[in-house]
């Protein structure tokens, strides 16, 4: 069975993105720049946490691979 991330770096991108357009609708001041560094943040964030997970995984199939 193929083993996938849970969560992809897309969709963190994805809710944070509408989070921030919600927030902006709602009247938070958040400029351009603001939004374009959260968004930034959050797709290396992101990004971190999928390289991580795929080692997580590598790991726990080479012990499984052991047994």
């Amino acid at each position: 069975m193929l083993k996938t991330p849970d969560i992809t770096p897309a969709q963190v991108v994805a809710v944070v993105g509408a989070a921030l357009g919600a927030l902006v609708a709602f009247g938070a001041p958040i400029t351009h720049a603001q939004s374009e560094a959260v968004l930034t943040l959050v797709t290396v964030v992101a990004s971190v946490l999928l390289v991580s997970d795929a080692h997580i995984r590598n790991g726990r199939a080479k012990g499984n691979a052991q047994k």
